[in-house]
């Protein structure tokens, strides 16, 4: 069968007819939605747009998680000679807490951008 070239402004070609009972029915033979469209191409983005968005998520809230630890660590520095390693399983613990907290933070609101000072 041949192709027919249509032009853009036609979206779907009906057939109508009348069923035995004499009411009008229809039938579509063919449907051109914009969607239907470079699929392949639509897919393809949304997964790489969602993996930038999650390794984005992921960076960030690791740099808050070493931001945090470094400022807790030299805090222990400060309050004793070595201190940092006397207190290293709290100043991890927290540290950890509030990566995990940007973490989920920016899941929730995708325009969290703003540097707060975690101490």
């Amino acid at each position: 069968m041949p192709k027919i070239k249509l032009d853009e402004a036609v979206k779907r070609i009906s057939v109508l007819s009348i069923a035995s009972d004499g009411k009008l029915s229809t039938r579509d033979i063919c449907s051109l939605d914009d969607d239907d469209k470079d699929d392949e191409d639509d897919d393809g983005k949304s997964f790489v747009e969602k993996s930038e968005r999650f390794v984005r998520r992921l960076v960030e809230a690791q740099h808050t998680m070493l931001e945090a630890y470094l400022n807790v660590h030299n805090r222990s520095n400060r309050d004793q000679n070595n201190g940092w390693l006397l207190d290293v399983g709290s100043n991890v613990v927290h540290a950890f807490g509030k990566g995990r907290k940007r973490f989920s933070e920016s899941r929730t609101d995708g325009s969290y951008r703003q540097r707060r000072s975690y101490d």
